[in-house]
């Protein structure tokens, strides 16, 4: 065997291996995977759900989904929300994607654990009550482009997009770890993309994404909900294909790489 070939079979081994590990579905690949995305603006802006969506059609997946997503919304919000309540137990979904506001995973550790925490363990318990076996995925966003300098004098990390992500990032793993979930590590995958290049703006302003930066996170999504590489999927037709295809390659390496661990999700029954 020549070592060319031998190196890209061990790759090709590695992927799956970690793609068994990391990927959230025990369905057949002609099951439909029934989603419920739960968030705000940063998860109907460029419709990311249907992006995902289109991403596992492309590779015969069957996904769907429904959206509860009110701009600024808060966990908390939907934990009190009559509308979001009956549509997270009006069917026992597959998956249901939780997302906080931008800022509030990003607060102190005392306002975190005050108004970020229970809301998520809330609606983790009543997902789980429509369906015991539901995967709960955290959405872990992206910071905002320039920090938070308003809160600065509340947490001085803020004053940073660096020092908001790790802030937003820590959060979101707790979460998961505390509902015995997984994390979509989208903040992740965003801070790496921006520091490999520096030249592609991921923002349609200062909070939301671009095309570019839902495309990233649909990338994430996709390979966290199945386990699959990205790259080589079909390509949106709103990109430069080659930005897409750098997208694609930093989202499996964050999500498959072999180093990298984002499930906490408990056992199925």
């Amino acid at each position: 065997m020549s070592r060319n070939l031998f190196f890209g079979l061990s790759a090709l081994i590695t992927i799956i291996a970690v793609g068994a590990i990391v990927g959230l579905t025990i369905q057949n690949q002609e099951d439909d995977l029934r989603v419920l995305f739960i968030g705000n603006s940063l998860t109907y802006a460029n419709d990311l759900p249907e992006m995902i969506e289109d991403i596992a059609d492309s590779q015969n997946l069957s996904l769907s989904h429904q959206s509860h997503t009110p701009g600024g919304s808060r966990l908390l919000d939907h934990s009190k929300n009559s509308d979001a309540l009956d549509l997270l137990q009006s069917e026992p979904w597959d998956v249901v994607v939780l997302q906080e506001q931008s800022q509030f995973p990003a607060f102190s550790d005392q306002q975190v654990a005050r108004d970020v925490f229970p809301f998520a363990k809330r609606l983790v318990a009543l997902a789980r009550e429509a369906n015991p076996n539901v995967k709960i995925v955290f959405y872990m966003t992206m910071a905002r482009k320039n920090g938070d300098p308003q809160n600065v004098k509340y947490v001085s990390a803020l004053k940073t997009y660096e020092g908001m992500q790790r802030r937003i990032n820590r959060s979101y793993v707790q979460m998961a770890k505390d509902n015995k979930a997984a994390v979509a590590p989208v903040g992740d995958a965003w801070e790496t993309f921006r520091i490999k290049h520096p030249s592609v703006d991921l923002y349609t302003d200062n909070v939301h994404p671009n095309q570019a930066g839902s495309y990233l996170a649909a990338c994430v999504f996709f390979s966290s909900l199945y386990g699959k590489p990205c790259l080589g999927t079909n390509l949106p037709d709103s990109l430069d294909p080659t930005l897409a295809a750098d997208i694609q390659k930093v989202a499996d390496k964050t999500v498959l790489g072999s180093r990298q661990k984002w499930s906490w999700q408990q056992p199925a029954n």
